[in-house]
């Protein structure tokens, strides 16, 4: 069938209304819409089109529509042009990155649709809108969340410093006690090659402690650029050896339990860890707070068919209830002004639901606070 007579009345008077109707349609819709045949080729392009990708309407008509595809991506669009129109699938609305006559590359949200003439002839429409400066919002909002994410983490960087200071302190002073002991056994007469050995082994055993806590520290304070595959209790058993130097001056105890041994997620791991401590240290400022000596901090982990439920509860005493279900994770809002900054919890909000894909909320529990964070579950 040729392109010009595509929309043009087969045979029937009473069809001219009808098809100049949408005719006047196609030709005035903002957005960009195209028409094309089995062999890929563009039979009708609507002004809006033309003007997306910068051609004319001459320049593209008899064109296959992979003029606007880039090269990498030619022969998967053929195979799903070819699969749409026959009907082995159906093509969802998405996003793909085009390619404009300038060679630059836009973004577009495209819908499909299939146009099957009474003589069988397959088509496949295709509306087209320019998102490229909303995905640039997107990918702003994405990079100035991830800096609030690394300043919230620096922000932790004084108390874990003084945290690993306590940590290394009983490793330092067994090196230095081994060490010391050296000469004394020489002098004895009852250095061997066995003692010797047994020394230099203990020691390294500190060193490697030490060496693992920086590797934790490290890897914390790193931003999750890709998302992985994590051992969720892995992750927050990682947290806990960064705190237990505050766990020890708050006399504060911390469980870790799962009902299963081996439960992943798929997410950033490093901002998944973020969100764990600063729910930990708000417990323990409370336990702080009331000067309590007997603070417990229980973490659970259970799994359902495709969710990952991280329950983290504390026996402080709870959480205000005006403050419940949302109002705590408020930007900015802080019930420690003297020392919040007010954005932990709105940024763990932001971690978990928008980066993530999962939930978080807070209620009170039979003893103090308890905060359910769901993540996908990832099975191996």
């Amino acid at each position: 069938m040729p392109h010009n007579d595509f929309l043009q009345p087969i045979d029937q008077q009473s069809e001219l209304t009808t098809l100049q109707i949408l005719q006047g349609v196609f030709e005035s819709a903002q957005l960009g819409i195209c028409i094309t045949d089995s062999s890929y080729r563009y039979v009708k392009v609507n002004r809006a089109y033309c003007d997306l990708y910068g051609y004319t309407e001459a320049e593209l008509l008899g064109k296959p529509f992979t003029l606007v595809v880039p090269p990498g991506d030619h022969e998967r669009l053929e195979k799903l042009h070819d699969d749409f129109l026959s009907g082995r699938v159906d093509e969802i609305a998405q996003h793909w990155t085009v390619r404009h006559r300038s060679g630059r590359d836009i973004d577009i949200y495209a819908t499909a649709g299939r146009l099957v003439t009474p003589g069988g002839l397959a088509y496949k429409i295709t509306t087209a809108a320019d998102v490229s400066e909303l995905k640039t919002l997107q990918k702003q909002t994405e990079y100035q969340q991830a800096i609030l994410i690394q300043q919230a983490k620096l922000a932790e960087v004084g108390a874990m410093v003084g945290a690993i200071a306590h940590q290394w302190q009983q490793p330092v002073n067994a090196i230095a006690l081994m060490t010391q002991t050296l000469p004394l056994l020489l002098d004895q007469g009852t250095l061997t090659r066995e003692n010797l050995n047994s020394h230099v082994e203990q020691v390294m055993q500190q060193i490697r402690f030490m060496s693992q806590t920086m590797n934790d520290f490290r890897d914390f304070y790193l931003p999750s650029r890709e998302q992985e595959i994590f051992h969720v209790s892995d992750a927050i058993a990682t947290v806990r050896d960064l705190l237990q130097g505050q766990l020890l001056k708050a006399k504060a105890t911390l469980e870790i339990s799962a009902s299963e041994p081996l439960l992943y997620s798929r997410g950033y791991p490093s901002e998944f860890k973020q969100v764990v401590l600063n729910i930990i240290n708000n417990a323990l400022d409370i336990f702080q707070e009331q000067q309590r000596h007997n603070g417990h901090i229980a973490i659970k982990v259970e799994p359902d068919e495709s969710m990952l439920t991280i329950s983290i509860r504390d026996n402080g005493g709870g959480i205000p209830v005006e403050l419940l279900p949302d109002r705590i994770f408020e930007p900015f809002f802080s019930t420690k002004p003297d020392k919040g900054t007010g954005i932990g919890l709105s940024l763990a909000r932001t971690i978990i639901e928008e980066k993530s894909g999962g939930t978080i909320r807070a209620e009170n529990g039979p003893e103090g606070a308890c905060f359910l964070v769901r993540i996908p579950r990832h099975i191996r």
